[in-house]
């Protein structure tokens, strides 16, 4: 979220932040399938997330932020 706020306050404008924390064992074809799905979505939908990819592995980043939300 503090990467989020500091985006804003340096551009004076609304930004989405999502951060994949990601290991050795991650597959770069996940990563990629996951940005992928992420950047057809309409700006503002998902703001600020953080996600490991043990919880994207099995479905997409808007879906792991709606569960984080909820």
């Amino acid at each position: 979220m503090s990467i989020h706020r500091r985006i804003q306050r340096a551009r004076g404008i609304d930004a989405d932040v999502t951060v994949l924390l990601v290991d050795r064992d991650t597959y770069p074809d996940l990563i990629l399938e996951r940005i992928e799905e992420l950047a057809q979505r309409p700006p503002g939908v998902n703001p600020a997330a953080v996600h490991t990819m043990r919880e994207i592995r099995s479905c997409s980043i808007a879906q792991a932020s709606t569960n984080d939300f909820i």
